[in-house]
């Protein structure tokens, strides 16, 4: 189990102001892809995110009193897959969406 997941870099932030606020979805993408070229293989369940529902974890969770963290967990999710993919070639491994597997990434 391998998982990407908060801090990340200012600079990968969109307000390049704290480690956790809105992560720049292609950034994270090319971590993920740079962490299954070195670390994947078929065995491996790749997490992608953990707890997104924890300001500790990703920020901000509302906006105007409205949840906003499930849509950017879902573009980090959707990143964070595609760039696995790039890296795993034909192995096809697993990967968990609010920790529990639902697809080959």
């Amino acid at each position: 189990l391998i998982s990407l997941s908060a801090p990340v870099p200012k600079w990968a932030s969109t307000a390049k102001a704290d480690n956790y606020t809105r992560p720049v979805p292609a950034e994270f993408k090319a971590f993920a892809t740079a962490a299954a070229r070195q670390f994947g293989g078929p065995s491996v369940i790749w997490s992608i995110w953990n707890e997104p529902n924890l300001e500790t974890f990703l920020k901000p969770q509302l906006s105007s009193g409205k949840p906003v963290s499930p849509a950017i967990y879902r573009a980090l999710y959707i990143a964070g897959r595609d760039g696995i993919k790039v890296a795993a070639g034909p192995s096809t491994p697993q990967g968990l969406f609010g920790e529990r597997i639902i697809e080959r990434v």
